[in-house]
């Protein structure tokens, strides 16, 4: 009876892994496109710390052009390329300007917050008002597997890009020595502003997915925090786009499973918050970096790029 019992749970534990995968994986498209492009900016050598506001900012753009435009997948194109944009400002002012990385990003960030409330919230009135109806990707199997295939072939290719390629060689040079890459001959600022426009791309899509995806409608502040999920993610990872989808699956649980965790304690006589609930994932971003950097041999493979978030003046600036 016992082995009965025992084979009984898992072959319903597997028939349940269909239902997972589909349930988690529109979590996981949104926080494994951004950490990807999050990996490729700072593997240039820039510490982006405005990642939050442009994910913020890239989830009021696609929701007011789908207002406009009606439909889902020229909404991503145009935000994903405006986003791609605002990457390239970041790569410029970072660059050219003898600022800290910090101060610029964290600027832009909250430029970023202020921008999505002023174009998304007159629009969100409109759609409240005439009752409008969202044109998002519905989520049925198809839809959410075929996303599910492309972001990881995404992270294939940009692996391929910056370990199999000359760009992602000169990338990988400007993030780790940029006055070293710009006596061999490499233009610092073109190869950042290509890094920064493909990641930013690369994080405008995946808030555009958050919106198209996963939430359906927007929301005053919707967003914000996921940037630096998605921070967490690639910090975690090493920045590097196969490791990422392994802790990308790990935050996908945490947010998708939480409130299954917390009546799983309740079993027990444990009581947790439903805010420490919503909090989780916030905290894992911050508790799980630390862990992975204070295991020695995590710490130095998962090393950060040796001149990220420096100041740059090439010898021509300086003199």
């Amino acid at each position: 009876m016992l082995l009965e019992d025992i084979l009984t749970t898992i072959m319903a534990s597997l028939a349940e892994i269909p239902n997972i995968v589909l349930a988690m994986s529109p979590i996981f498209v949104y926080l494994y496109l951004a950490s990807l492009g999050n990996s490729v900016v700072e593997k240039s050598g820039i510490l982006n710390l405005a990642i939050d506001g442009a994910y913020t900012l890239g989830i009021a753009l696609v929701f007011t052009l789908l207002v406009f435009v009606g439909d889902p997948t020229l909404a991503l194109l145009i935000t994903s390329f405006l986003i791609g944009l605002l990457g390239v400002l970041v790569a410029f002012l970072t660059t050219k300007l003898p600022i800290s990385h910090g101060a610029i990003g964290l600027s832009i960030q909250f430029v970023g917050y202020g921008l999505a409330s002023f174009l998304a919230y007159p629009v969100s009135l409109k759609v409240r008002a005439e009752r409008i109806s969202l044109n998002t990707y519905p989520a049925v199997p198809e839809v959410v597997l075929a996303f599910l295939t492309l972001s990881i072939l995404i992270g294939v290719l940009i692996h391929l890009l910056i370990f199999k390629t000359k760009l992602g060689s000169a990338i990988r040079a400007v993030g780790e020595n940029p006055a070293g890459a710009s006596a061999l001959g490499i233009n610092v600022l073109k190869v950042r502003v290509i890094a920064t426009f493909l990641g930013y791309v690369l994080i405008g899509t995946a808030s555009s997915l958050f919106l198209l995806l996963y939430t359906k409608n927007w929301q005053e502040g919707l967003g914000m925090g996921y940037g630096w999920i998605s921070f967490a993610i690639s910090l975690s990872s090493g920045r590097h786009p196969i490791v990422g989808i392994v802790t990308s699956v790990i935050f996908a649980v945490l947010i998708r499973y939480a409130y299954v965790l917390q009546d799983a304690l309740v079993r027990y006589g444990i009581s947790i918050s439903n805010f420490i609930v919503i909090a989780l994932p916030f905290i894992a971003a911050v508790l799980i970096p630390l862990a992975v950097t204070a295991i020695p041999q995590l710490r130095r493979r998962f090393a950060p790029p040796k001149h990220l978030g420096k100041i740059f003046f090439s010898e021509e600036r300086s003199v």
